[in-house]
């Protein structure tokens, strides 16, 4: 995910689980 980089540089870490989970469901999308 080429994201990947600037969503990690930006995230407040309160949000951290949430950026997670949200990345690994586009990344399982991805995969389909």
């Amino acid at each position: 995910v080429n994201n990947l980089a600037a969503s990690v540089s930006n995230v407040n870490y309160g949000d951290l689980p949430e950026r997670v989970a949200a990345l690994e469901k586009d990344n399982q999308d991805l995969r389909k």
